[in-house]
Order: structure tokens, then C-alpha cells, then sequence
């Protein structure tokens, strides 16, 4: 469910469900699906020494062409889950204090 806050300070909440579209691609992350496999590829690279199975990752989320090698460099490292639980900042004054997504899935091109 999708928390926000109303005109009063009341919360409402609404089920948005199915797919978040990608809201940046092109502009913090390749629009192509070819050109993100590549990128990927090529910052995350061979994995080296030990794999790690971290509880939780703490991970810089700006645009790649600024942390893409940060990012890289810890997931490199880890086995990754088919599943996880992804919080992240609010980038606005406007709107609830915080929320819930209830989309079950994040799409990214490709």
C-alpha cells in the first residue's frame, strides 16, 4: 500500500500494485536495455576472492556516472537474493512523510 498525506495531515492509503516503470533511465542509468547489460558488465567485472551473504547493504543511489563504481564494487563482493526490501530517501518536502510501495516489482530497461 502507497502511504501519503492528504490535505489534512490525515494519511491516506491506496494499492497501486503491478509494475514502478523506470522513472530515470536515460538520465541516471541507461534507457537502453543492450547499453545497460553492457555498463553492468562492465563495472561489476569478475568477482574477486570470497563472496560474502550480507544482511543488508548499504549503497549509494546518485546516478552511475558517480557511484556506478562504488555500487559495483560492493555488489561484486555479494551473493545477491532473487528477492530483497529497498528503502530509500524522500527527495522532496512535498507529499507524505514516508510510504510504502506496493508495486511488486521495479522495472529497468531490458
Amino acid at each position: 500500500y502507497r502511504v501519503r498525506q492528504g490535505t489534512s495531515d490525515a494519511l491516506q492509503i491506496s494499492d497501486q500494485g503491478g509494475s514502478r516503470a523506470a522513472a530515470f533511465q536515460g538520465v541516471f542509468y541507461p534507457a537502453d536495455p543492450e547499453t545497460m547489460r553492457s555498463e553492468v558488465r562492465r563495472l561489476v567485472g569478475a568477482r574477486r576472492g570470497e563472496v560474502a551473504r550480507p544482511l543488508a547493504l548499504l549503497l549509494p543511489h546518485a546516478g552511475w556516472r558517480f557511484c556506478g563504481e562504488i555500487i559495483a564494487g560492493a555488489l561484486r563482493g555479494c551473493v545477491i537474493p532473487n528477492e530483497g526490501i529497498i528503502l530509500g530517501p524522500k527527495h522532496t518536502p512535498l507529499g507524505a512523510k514516508w510510504s510504502v510501495s506496493s508495486h511488486d516489482r521495479w522495472s529497468i530497461p531490458g
